[in-house]
C-alpha cells in the first residue's frame, strides 16, 4: 500500500474510543464503521512488541498536544502492519479536552525495504572489513617475506664480492685485461645487488615502522642531505637553494628518507650538467595546505610516463646513463602516503623536473 498511501482518519473521544471512521480506515485496518464505533483504539495495538500502549500514546498527546510515532498495529484479521501514526489533542476554547484526531498510514513495505537496505549495508561493511583485513595480512606477509629474503641474500653477495676481490689480488698477474674486466663486472653486479637489497629493506621498514608526528624543519633536513652530497662529490658545481621557514608536522626520520630520495634523484639527474641548479621550497596549495617541492634543471622526463615514476623498479632512463635501483621514488611515495599526503611530479625532457608533495593533517 506504500505506492498510493491509504490514510486512516479517526475521531476519538477523550478516553480514546472511536467516534468516526473513514473509508481509508476501513480499507487499511479492515473494520466496518458499525463494527468499530464506540470501541477503544487499544484493539489496534498488538499484545506485545508495541513501543507504547494506547493509553500511554493518548496521555502523551493530551500533555503535548501532538504526538507522532511509528509502530506495529493490528488489523481486524489479526495481521500486523507497520504504521505511521499521528495523534492530535482537540480542546475547546476553555482548554477542556474534547477528544483526539488520529491519522495513520501503512509503512510496512517501506520499513521492509529499509531493513533490507540496512542488512545489505551491514553485510557489505562486514565484507569490506574482512577483505581489508585479508589484504592487510597479505601485505604484512609479503613485507615479512621480502625482508627475510633480502636479509638472507646479503651473506652470499658479500661472499661473491669478497672472493672476487681476493681473486683479483691473488691472481692479478695471471689475468689478462679481459679477465680483470670480468671480475670487475662481477663485483659491480654484487654491489648493485647489495644496494638493491638495502633499498628493498628500507622500503619494507618505511611500511612497517610506527609513524611519530612532530614539528619538522624541512629545510634543515634538506641542508644536511645536500651537505653530504657535496662531501661525496666535492667537484660537482651545483647551486642549491633551500627556502627558510619550511615548518611541517611529520615523522622526522621518515621525512628524511623521503627528502633524501628526492634530493638523490635531483643530484643524479643533474650530473651531466657543468653547472646545475636544485631548489627546495614550499608554496600554498589550492586547498590551503602547504605544498613542498624539489626542483632541478636536469634530464627531466616525458609527462606521458609520469604515472610510472613512483612504481618500484620503474625507470624512465637507461641504467647505463643514470645509475640507480628504481626504488627511491617508490620509497618517497610510501613515506608521503603514510603521512596522508600526495606526491606528484612535472617535467620535460632535457629541462628538469619538479617533485611536489603534501603531508596531510596531523
Amino acid at each position: 500500500m506504500d505506492g498510493v498511501k491509504e490514510y486512516a482518519i479517526l475521531m476519538l473521544d477523550p478516553e480514546g474510543n472511536v467516534l468516526s471512521w473513514n473509508a481509508g480506515a476501513e480499507r487499511l485496518i479492515g473494520y466496518r464503521a458499525e463494527e468499530i464505533l464506540g470501541l477503544h483504539i487499544a484493539r489496534f495495538y498488538p499484545p506485545e512488541g508495541a513501543h507504547l500502549s494506547a493509553e500511554e500514546a493518548l496521555a502523551l498527546a493530551a500533555r503535548e498536544g501532538h504526538f507522532r510515532e511509528e509502530g506495529w498495529r493490528v488489523r481486524s484479521d489479526g495481521s500486523r502492519f507497520w504504521a505511521d501514526v499521528t495523534l492530535t489533542a482537540l480542546r475547546d476554547r476553555g482548554g477542556a479536552m474534547r477528544g483526539f484526531a488520529q491519522i495513520a498510514h501503512d509503512m510496512t513495505e517501506r520499513r521492509a525495504a529499509n531493513e533490507q537496505i540496512m542488512t545489505l549495508n551491514a553485510g557489505l561493511e562486514q565484507r569490506v572489513r574482512q577483505r581489508t583485513e585479508e589484504l592487510a595480512q597479505a601485505v604484512r606477509e609479503l613485507e615479512a617475506f621480502s625482508y627475510s629474503v633480502s636479509h638472507d641474500l646479503r651473506a652470499p653477495l658479500r661472499a661473491i664480492d669478497g672472493f672476487s676481490q681476493a681473486l683479483l689480488g691473488h691472481a692479478a698477474s695471471g689475468l689478462d685485461d679481459k679477465g680483470r674486466h670480468y671480475l670487475d663486472r662481477i663485483r659491480a653486479g654484487a654491489r648493485h645487488m647489495a644496494e638493491l637489497i638495502d633499498d628493498l629493506l628500507l622500503l619494507s621498514r618505511v611500511s612497517r615502522s610506527e609513524l611519530r608526528r612532530g614539528p619538522v624543519d624541512v629545510g634543515e633536513i634538506a641542508a644536511v642531505i645536500v651537505k653530504e652530497h657535496r662531501r661525496r662529490q666535492p667537484d660537482r658545481e651545483v647551486d642549491v637553494r633551500i627556502a627558510d621557514g619550511m615548518a611541517a608536522a611529520g615523522d622526522r626520520r621518515l621525512l628524511a628518507i623521503a627528502l633524501e630520495n628526492l634530493l638523490d634523484n635531483a643530484w643524479k639527474f643533474t650530473a651531466r650538467k657543468e653547472s646545475a641548479r636544485i631548489e627546495v621550497g614550499a608554496e600554498p596549495g589550492s586547498g590551503g595546505e602547504t605544498v613542498f617541492f624539489v626542483r632541478d634543471d636536469g634530464a627531466g622526463f616525458d609527462m606521458a610516463y609520469a604515472d610510472k615514476l613512483f612504481g618500484a623498479f620503474q625507470r624512465l632512463h637507461d641504467s647505463a646513463e643514470f645509475e640507480g635501483t628504481g626504488i627511491g621514488l617508490a620509497t618517497a611515495q610510501r613515506v608521503i602516503a603514510r603521512h596522508g599526503g600526495r606526491i606528484w611530479a612535472e617535467g620535460q625532457p632535457g629541462q628538469g623536473a619538479t617533485f611536489y608533495f603534501t603531508l596531510g593533517s596531523a
